[in-house]
C-alpha cells in the first residue's frame, strides 16, 4: 500500500514538473511526438515550420548525455562495492575462495 501511494505521488510530481516546464510555451514537447502528429500540427499552424535546432540547445544535450552516462558508471561502480564484493576475501560473490 505504501508503495503504491509513493507512486501516485511520484506520478502527481512528475506530471507537476511538466506542467510547470511547458506552462509559457506549449510547443516546446511537440517534437517528441511521431511525425504524423507534428506534421498534421505543422499543417494546421499550431507550431512552427521548422523545429528549432540552436547550438547551445545541441551542447546542452551533449553535456546531459555525459554526466548522465558518467552517473550511471558511478551506480555501477557503489552496486559492485558495496553489494556484489565479499568483504572478506576481497574478491567477487560469485567466487569461492578455498582455505
Amino acid at each position: 500500500m505504501v508503495f503504491f501511494l509513493e507512486c501516485v505521488v511520484a506520478c502527481v510530481l512528475f506530471t507537476a514538473a511538466l506542467e510547470a516546464l511547458a506552462a509559457k510555451r506549449r510547443e516546446v514537447f511537440v517534437n517528441d511526438y511521431p511525425p504524423v502528429v507534428t506534421e498534421k500540427l505543422r499543417a494546421l499552424g499550431i507550431v512552427a515550420e521548422k523545429p528549432p535546432a540552436r547550438k547551445s540547445d545541441i551542447i546542452r544535450k551533449l553535456i546531459a548525455v555525459v554526466v548522465f552516462a558518467y552517473a550511471l558508471i558511478a551506480v555501477c561502480a557503489i552496486v559492485y562495492f558495496a553489494f556484489l564484493r565479499n568483504r572478506d576475501t576481497g574478491c567477487n560473490a560469485d567466487e569461492k575462495v578455498k582455505r
